[in-house]
């Protein structure tokens, strides 16, 4: 499978980014040809929590739709995001805990350095 960027944070000036489904499903169908393996309720759940994550380490968190540039060179396509496939969970759980830890690690570095 391939690897999904759900969002990146800078420590230093405590903003980070998260993607909105739509921005990712709009990558997977320019790069891989085919809609992000993602459940949008899941998907939904985890930038919740994400942003909470985020939140609670003084990080403000904003989410991005795709940019104008990338839909138009996508208005060929039919927009909609793939069915979750067999191990579309295990996909996410592995992103959403890779994210997590880097965030964990980043917000640390960041607190670490501030001091």
């Amino acid at each position: 499978m391939p690897t999904l960027v759900v969002g990146h944070l800078n420590p230093r000036d405590g903003t980070a980014e998260l993607r909105s489904l739509e921005h990712v499903d709009a990558i997977c169908r320019e790069r891989f040809k085919q809609g992000a393996p993602l459940d949008p309720t899941a998907y939904a759940h985890f930038l919740g929590q994400a942003q909470s994550f985020l939140g609670a380490y003084g990080m403000r968190a904003t989410l991005a739709g795709p940019p104008a540039d990338l839909m138009a060179s996508l208005s060929g396509l039919t927009p909609s995001t793939a069915p979750p496939r067999s191990r579309a969970g295990l996909v996410f759980a592995v992103t959403a805990l890779v994210l997590m830890a880097g965030v964990l690690g980043a917000a640390l570095s960041w607190f670490f350095l501030r001091k």
